[in-house]
Parts: structure tokens; sequence; C-alpha cells
């Protein structure tokens, strides 16, 4: 992969699934509704995302 280019992964509902650049992956996870739950880091690090029953973020953590 050129050192400036990305691709991009997405499931049928157009939700970004992966983006890929030369270091690596990153990869993002949602719940049932549509909410991003969980991001992978290129280190394989995760940041969690918990929302309230309205969508709104409640926290972010790993």
């Amino acid at each position: 992969m050129d050192a400036d280019r990305l691709s991009f992964k997405y499931d049928l509902a157009g939700r970004l699934l992966e983006e890929r650049g030369v270091l690596g992956p990153v990869a993002y996870q949602y719940d049932a509704l549509g909410n991003l739950t969980q991001l992978t880091t290129l280190d394989g690090s995760t940041l969690n995302h918990l929302h309230y029953g309205s969508g709104h973020v409640h926290h972010l953590g790993t």
C-alpha cells in the first residue's frame, strides 16, 4: 500500500468497519442501534463507547 493511501470497509448499513493505512487497520464495532461501541487502534488497544438509551455517549474508556 502506498504511504499516502487509505482504504475503507463498510457494512451493508453504510457504517465504517475498518480503515486501513500503511501502518495497519483501525476497526470499528457497533451495537444493534448503530451506535459506535468499540474502536480498536493500530496497536490493538481498544476504546469502548458506552451510550445512554437516547444514543448520547455516556462514557469513553479502555
